[in-house]
Order: C-alpha cells, then sequence, then structure tokens
C-alpha cells in the first residue's frame, strides 16, 4: 500500500515515469493485486503510451475479472487506438453485469457504429438516452467528462444512432 501511495504522488505531481517505477516495485510486493497494473495503465495512457497502457490494463483486467472501473478503462483505451471491436468485447462484459451503466451504452454506440453495428449501436443509444442522468452537460453533448482521442463524442453518436443516422450521413431505414 506505501508503495501504491509513493506512485500516486509522483503521477500526481506529473513525474510518469516515477511513477510507472513506484508501480511496477508494488507489482513485485503484491504480484495478485489489479491495482499496481491498473495505475500504470493510467499513467501510460496519460503519457501517450497506449500500447504499454493495454498491456497493463490486460494484466489488471486478468488480477480482477469483476471489475467494471478497470474493463471501462481498457475499452477506452482500446476506442481510443481505433479498436472498436476489443472495445466492443469490454463494454459487452460490462453490459452483461450491469446493462444500465449510463456511460458504457454511450462508449459501445461508437465502437459498434465504427465495426458496422448498426443496429446493437442504436438499440444502445436509446438505452443511454433513457436512462440519462439529469445533467444538463449530457445533452450539450459533453457528457460532463472531458473528450480525448479521435473517436466521436459518445453522446453525438447515441443521438445519432437513435435518430437512425448512419456514420456514412445517410439516414437508415425505419
Amino acid at each position: 500500500a506505501v508503495m501504491l501511495v509513493g506512485a500516486d504522488r509522483q503521477r500526481q505531481a506529473g513525474q510518469w515515469v516515477a511513477g510507472a517505477d513506484w508501480y511496477c516495485v508494488a507489482a513485485q510486493v503484491e504480484p495478485q493485486s489489479a491495482a499496481p497494473y491498473w495505475q500504470p495503465g493510467l499513467v501510460y495512457r496519460s503519457a501517450g503510451q497506449p500500447r504499454e497502457a493495454i498491456e497493463a490494463l490486460l494484466k489488471a483486467v486478468s488480477l480482477a475479472p469483476d471489475n467494471i472501473p478497470i474493463r471501462h478503462t481498457l475499452g477506452i483505451t482500446y476506442l481510443q487506438q481505433g479498436q472498436a471491436a476489443a472495445a466492443a468485447a469490454q463494454f459487452d462484459i460490462i453490459l452483461a453485469a450491469d446493462p444500465n451503466e449510463f456511460y458504457t451504452n454511450l462508449y459501445i454506440v461508437s465502437a459498434e457504429l465504427q465495426i458496422g453495428q448498426l443496429d446493437n449501436a442504436e438499440k444502445h443509444a436509446r438505452k443511454a438516452i433513457a436512462i440519462s442522468p439529469p445533467h444538463p452537460r449530457t445533452h450539450a453533448g459533453g457528457c460532463g467528462k472531458p473528450r480525448t482521442g479521435s473517436s466521436p463524442p459518445p453522446c453525438r453518436a447515441a443521438r445519432s444512432a437513435a435518430w437512425g443516422h448512419r456514420p456514412d450521413g445517410k439516414r437508415a431505414s425505419p
């Protein structure tokens, strides 16, 4: 636990490499804990090292397969790297455990649109709209979360899919 606190302090101070080193030591001390792998996944993602982030997050998921936040982070990282099928697989696992998880329903819409699963994207978009929290940024397209990467904003993708718009800009048949 002391190693994780030291790593978190380094990460929060913007010292990504030093933080990652602390996490490596923590992983040696607590090899069955997912935290020493999940946190470096966040560090690597923030530092622009997606391959290392995915590797660390996969190890964390293997140690804590029921941990929704780790899977969500892995799915978003896959989505940001254009690996929509892998992202959708992670989001499907989350939604099997909690079909009303709002942000996962939004992100899976982006993944499904990218891999051409338009019917599923529309289904998840309608679900997300139905369960959307009463937050003003949600309806303005911001979703209350900062967005990085090249994937479309999930709220815009959800609205487009729910209204029957395809990624090519044409209207889907009813």
